[in-house]
């Protein structure tokens, strides 16, 4: 309800000619509130829980957990720096606590404040915690080969940033067969049946820069036609054909 309503405030803020939201303080300034509520989606906690479910607690370990992370005013290509760190605090603990809550697991948050990083990568490496979990700080210089799953709990149509994260967990290492990407996005499809045309159309090019991430990890799996034909359900009712974009995708690799 709270995304609608940021969302019809926004709808005289279309550009006619570009079909893009006017560069303007107030209209970032919704944008961002709007992002905060998908960024706070309740059930991005209890899907976060039928991922460890599925791969089984005792199973769990040398995970990547990417928590949602700041607030951002564009979405294309171009993230904003964290706009509220004392809330990017709270969300990061409270995903913490309640993976600890339910299974116990050994954690460490992996933030911009982290002072013992290097000791926690080791704990991490040897196996003696189960997840880190982190904001943008896992995206560079972090490698640590046992990792075997990542799970992005909050992502960007950002390229260049979803790559270095999937490449944090595609490191060879010694008994490591595969390892598993997990990423939540939330589905715009019941909300745009009440929204005007123009407006709806600003709303599925954002969710199709979702769409183009989840195709680009999809059309690199091993599991490709699972995951495509999961994120075609997905994307039926928005009229997006997601096998013109996997035959995109893959052009790219030839």
């Amino acid at each position: 309800e709270e995304y609608l309503k940021i969302t019809r405030k926004l709808l005289k803020f279309i550009d006619s000619e570009t079909g893009r939201y006017k560069d303007d303080p107030y209209v970032n300034n919704l944008l961002i509130k709007r992002k905060n509520v998908i960024h706070k989606a309740k059930r991005k906690s209890s899907c976060l829980l039928d991922i460890v479910d599925e791969i089984e607690p005792d199973n769990f370990r040398y995970a990547f957990i990417y928590v949602p992370e700041g607030y951002e005013a564009n979405y294309d290509e171009i993230d904003l720096e964290p706009h509220n760190q004392t809330d990017d605090e709270k969300l990061i603990s409270y995903f913490t606590k309640i993976l600890y809550d339910q299974y116990g697991f050994r954690l460490r948050k992996f933030t911009g404040g982290t002072a013992d990083r290097n000791e926690i990568l080791d704990q991490f490496a040897k196996g003696k915690l189960h997840a880190l979990l982190a904001m943008k700080c896992l995206d560079e210089g972090v490698d640590v080969p046992q990792t075997k799953y990542a799970i992005f709990c909050s992502s960007t149509g950002n390229p260049r940033q979803y790559i270095q994260r999937r490449g944090r967990v595609l490191r060879n290492h010694d008994g490591k067969e595969h390892a598993y990407i997990y990423d939540m996005i939330v589905n715009p499809r019941s909300e745009l049946g009440n929204l005007a045309s123009t407006q709806a159309k600003v709303e599925k090019n954002i969710f199709l820069s979702e769409m183009r991430r989840l195709v680009n990890f999809a059309v690199l799996a091993e599991n490709k036609i699972d995951c495509l034909a999961s994120i075609e359900r997905i994307s039926y009712d928005l009229d997006i054909d997601i096998y013109d974009l996997a035959n995109l995708e893959e052009s790219k690799y030839q």
